[in-house]
């Protein structure tokens, strides 16, 4: 691998990572609607699933302006740069949320629960797909408005 596509996938990395830092900071401020607890009830895993709803819809206004870029400017290479930066993006949201989990183990008779862990993971994994998927459907199923490519 050369390095102009690393340092390639490391800028689309970044700034996918300061989107989702911005859409889904915008997204968590999205109140719970009104017909969210009557349809699901006011249970712990009815709040999770709305706090997952919304962290999907800040990745996907992450994702579709990145997804569209790499579509663009790399149409060659876009499943490697693509696996990059979506494998460095993963790689600083598992960071962080380590990183948060640990610091509050230090505190006395503090468990981390396990739907908090499989949260993250959720997140983690949400992030690199649907970077993925997104820029999938920018390559193969937007139309090239490329001249070299149509027949």
């Amino acid at each position: 691998m050369r390095l102009r596509e690393l340092t390639t996938a490391l800028l689309f990395a970044a700034v996918y990572m300061l989107l989702l830092w911005l859409f889904v900071g915008y997204a968590a401020a999205i109140e719970i609607p009104a017909w969210w607890y009557p349809t699901f009830g006011r249970t712990g895993p009815s709040a999770i699933a709305w706090m997952q709803v919304v962290h999907s819809v800040g990745v996907v206004a992450a994702a579709v302006p990145v997804a569209a870029a790499i579509a663009y400017f790399l149409p060659q290479q876009w499943l490697r740069i693509t696996l990059i930066a979506a494998g460095f993006a993963m790689a600083a949201m598992l960071y962080d949320a380590l990183r948060g989990y640990y610091l509050m183990a230090q505190l006395d008779a503090f468990v981390v629960p396990p739907r908090r862990i499989v949260s993250s993971a959720i997140d983690v994994a949400k992030v690199g797909l649907l970077l993925l998927l997104a820029v999938w459907g920018f390559t193969h199923i937007v139309p090239s408005n490329n001249a070299l490519e149509r027949p």
